[in-house]
């Protein structure tokens, strides 16, 4: 049974690694979570974010919306996320 699921994991990363490289922004936001989760390859955090900020610069709302949660986390406190338009 765990060799099956592997073999649909490794499938659907497939899938959603072609769709992601041709820039739809929903594969890269799935694809984030593929790699954080590590569901069909090995986890990788620092994968994740790079796809979640190619999903995000297309508008994809939901890439936003993580990518704010995790800087916020990772702030020092006193900082706030700024966003392009808040740039000096």
């Amino acid at each position: 049974m765990k060799i099956l699921e592997y073999s649909i994991r490794r499938k659907a990363f497939k899938w959603l690694w072609l769709a992601a490289l041709k820039g739809d922004a929903k594969a890269q936001y799935w694809l984030g979570f593929a790699f954080a989760e590590g569901i069909g390859q090995e986890s990788s955090s620092t994968k994740a974010i790079q796809w979640w900020r190619k999903s995000a610069d297309k508008g994809f709302n939901q890439a936003i919306a993580i990518l704010k949660i995790l800087e916020a986390e990772t702030l020092p406190i006193g900082h706030s996320v700024s966003t392009p338009d808040e740039s000096i």
